[in-house]
């Protein structure tokens, strides 16, 4: 089973310091396949405050930069 016991924020992975887990579940097998570490409140406030400062960048970012992110982000997850 994986285990996922991180949080990426910012662009970098982070311990997630939540003291809840949650069972990910197979939709196919409906058997138990991975285990991920639930944010904390502070977890959370690090991952707005990184957005907040990301979201001028992406915003002055033409179309074409934000459409070559987004193929890149998906090229790298399919």
């Amino acid at each position: 089973m994986n285990e996922y016991p991180e949080c990426h924020v910012g662009g970098r992975w982070i311990p997630a310091t939540g003291t809840t887990d949650v069972l990910q579940i197979s939709p196919v097998t409906e058997a138990p396949i991975g285990r991920l570490r639930c944010a904390s409140p502070a977890d959370v406030e690090l991952a707005v405050a990184a957005a907040s400062r990301a979201a001028p960048g992406w915003a002055a970012s033409s179309l074409d930069e934000r459409r070559a992110a987004l193929t890149a982000l998906h090229a790298a997850i399919a």
